[in-house]
């Protein structure tokens, strides 16, 4: 029997723009021009298109190179390791030239960025778990979070609607306690937040206390820079306070005096104060932070909590283990039967796409971050994704799974099948998927990866060698699979081409973890 064909659930309405108003967003946001390629809306110099004609032909020479190498077998691997790092010191070396920037060295991320190109970075199909996932993460990684405007500022609007007076649980609060901080600064009666990471809870503990003992960096020192690089607690601690997501009007959480109180030096239970800064001691009615070290499931939280916050989803959605902790916190009595969940729901969203046709300059720049492969694209891969082109979209992204965090947990635990029927509304040569995130986090607010840079990343998957043309008006049938195998999330495409009433096989793929 047939599975039947999903619809959006009502709980959790998304919003999906076409894909021609996701383009013109993405064309106002950037002030750069798209340089040396199809896109572009200005004449290089003759000079820098030069250039990066030498560059790319570099890089075909290096890239043969290596073929050559690869054929010798395992023995090849410091070959090709040398070779991969010849290509990245050519890139780092030649390409602020060839894009017009005035500095000699220019980090290829930047470029990327500063002109839009796409950036796929090839990832393994057997990704970590969530547990190492996380475990993964260092300070930099948390203070990239902290400096993603659209993902703070979006968090920061649905805590302050749903917060005021109530309890609330931080469900993996990070190295700086940020969903915390914005439910004490919304007048939470209390807020509890709980970590597993053991250097982001050290690191979140240290930070309250150099908050505590060092009052210089609340009146003392100027104001700090948010996109300037900090490489110590005390800088960290003054980034913090001067971000505008902590601003209030009239009285800044940065004019807040803060007390923490430890058991003893390895306390795995913190207990934080905050409160007005022209008052010395504690009041009674003082915000108060509890930190609690180790997995949400293990560790003896007090409950039971009106509002549950957390940003513990993956490029997919369920990759990091959102549904499964936010269905034991319910399973236990921890939350009440009227919790508000932040997000509300979230969801991956995928659509087949054309071939992708790259520039000279994407090419040079994907040749950076996949140093052991090459400008070409591999098929049945799997990348990372940014700055993906929407018109390479043969159709409009449907769900590849939703989740609705308020659902019974039977549907957040259990195996989630679906079968997703796409209508070309292009011509175009298959050969894959592409997957993006969107986050509900309440009525009035969301996120769309694909519409919006963030810190997620986008997925997309090459299954074709060679592109499969299709016209406008072909029926694509995927058999989409989601499932927890006790070690970590797993997930299946089965791809079909619906072709005049009868369904054929085209190609599937399997993949796992986070990463």
């Amino acid at each position: 029997t047939r599975m039947p064909l999903v619809r959006m659930p009502a709980t959790a309405p998304v919003r999906l723009r076409s894909r021609s108003r996701q383009r013109q967003s993405r064309s106002r946001s950037h002030s750069h021009v798209w340089p040396h390629g199809r896109r572009s809306g200005q004449r290089t110099t003759d000079h820098q298109t030069r250039l990066l004609e030498r560059l790319h032909s570099q890089l075909k020479e290096i890239e043969c190179d290596m073929v050559l190498i690869a054929a010798g077998g395992a023995a090849a691997d410091c070959a090709l390791e040398a070779k991969g790092r010849e290509k990245q010191t050519l890139i780092h070396r030649e390409l602020g030239r060839a894009c017009g920037y005035r500095r000699k060295h220019v980090q290829p991320n930047v470029v990327a960025d500063d002109f839009n190109c796409c950036l796929l970075t090839a990832r393994s199909r057997r990704g970590r778990d969530s547990l190492k996932q996380n475990n993964s993460y260092t300070v930099d990684n948390h203070i990239d979070m902290l400096r993603d405007k659209v993902r703070v500022s979006a968090y920061k609007q649905a805590i302050a609607r749903a917060v005021k007076n109530k309890r609330v649980l931080d469900l993996g609060c990070g190295a700086f306690c940020l969903l915390a901080r914005l439910a004490l600064k919304a007048e939470a009666r209390s807020v509890d937040a709980v970590e597993h990471s053991e250097l982001a809870f050290l690191h979140a503990v240290a930070l309250f206390q150099k908050e505590q003992n060092d009052k210089s960096v609340a009146r003392n020192k100027p104001a700090h820079d948010p996109d300037a690089h900090v490489d110590d607690v005390e800088a960290e601690a003054m980034l913090l306070r001067s971000m505008d997501c902590l601003d209030e009007s009239g009285a800044a959480l940065r004019h807040r005096r803060i007390q923490v109180s430890m058991a003893s030096e390895h306390c795995d239970k913190p207990t934080v104060h905050m409160w007005s800064a022209s008052t010395k001691k504690v009041p009674k009615n003082s915000s108060q932070l509890q930190l609690y070290r180790g997995l949400s499931s293990e560790v003896a939280l007090p409950g039971v909590y009106d509002v549950l916050v957390h940003e513990i989803l993956g490029h997919v959605a369920s990759a990091e283990g959102a549904a499964l902790a936010v269905a034991d916190l319910v399973d236990r009595g921890l939350c009440t039967p009227s919790c508000v969940f932040i997000p509300s729901a979230a969801g991956t969203l995928f659509a087949p796409t054309a071939a992708l046709r790259l520039t000279r300059l994407e090419k040079v720049l994907n040749s950076y971050y996949n140093p052991r492969g090459g400008r070409l694209l591999r098929s049945r891969t799997k990348y990372h994704t940014r700055n993906f082109d929407p018109d390479a979209m043969l159709a409009e992204a449907q769900p590849f799974e939703w989740l609705a965090f308020n659902a019974p947990t039977s549907e957040l635990t259990g195996r989630r099948s679906r079968r997703v029927v796409f209508v070309t509304d292009q011509g175009g040569d298959f050969d894959g998927f592409h997957f993006h995130l969107h986050v509900q986090l309440d009525e009035d607010t969301s996120i769309d990866t694909l519409e919006s840079r963030t810190t997620w990343s986008t997925t997309y998957i090459k299954l074709l060698d060679r592109g499969l043309w299709l016209p406008a008006g072909t029926r694509i049938v995927c058999e989409c699979d989601a499932w927890h195998d006790g070690h970590a999330q797993c997930y299946k495409i089965k791809v079909l081409l619906d072709e005049f009433g009868r369904e054929r096989f085209l190609t599937d793929f399997t993949w796992e973890g986070c990463s």
